[in-house]
């Protein structure tokens, strides 16, 4: 984790921490990781809190990935979105069972294409709309004017267009 002076927050994930109940994973383009706290009941403190906040609070989360092996480098993963996260049961260091927070954790670059296509999808719905609106506007001023004008024409004797009087 980075001081809270910063505006970034450094998040390292890796093998090691499988033996303190960390099963951080991949699964369908999100990023499960494992909150901090080895012993009792994780709580939205510290680091914790600061990833669950991270967007509220101005900050960038980048992920890092610590090598299988020591002295392997640590390889940088990529910029990330915290989207949610979900409570599980494990067991702590001690081998009791606690309560323990997964956050879900999305690349910022999926992030960006998912507002994109729902932008574009929104903009789509939004074009449908307005085309809608402006035949039913343009017809309703025809009718309108249909209306108003076949009395006169009836009246003036002229040609009503096949509308029968």
């Amino acid at each position: 984790m980075t001081p809270s002076r910063h505006p970034i927050i450094l998040i390292f994930t890796g093998q090691s921490g499988e033996k303190y109940g960390y099963r951080d994973h991949w699964k369908d383009g999100v990023f499960f990781y494992s909150g901090e706290g080895q012993r009792g009941n994780m709580r939205f403190i510290k680091g914790n809190l600061a990833i669950r906040e991270h967007v509220a609070n101005g900050k960038d989360l980048h992920l890092f990935e610590i090598g299988k092996k020591k002295g392997d480098p640590v390889r940088y993963v990529g910029q990330m979105v915290c989207t949610g996260y979900e409570w599980t049961q494990v067991s702590d260091q001690d081998g009791k069972t606690r309560r323990t927070i997964v956050f879900e954790l999305v690349p910022l670059e999926l992030q960006k294409n998912a507002l994109m296509r729902n932008c574009r999808e929104s903009n789509r719905q939004i074009e449908r709309s307005i085309h809608s609106l402006t035949y039913v506007n343009v017809h309703t001023r025809q009718s309108r004017k249909m209306t108003t004008l076949l009395p006169q024409k009836i009246a003036n004797g002229e040609s009503t267009n096949g509308v029968e009087t």
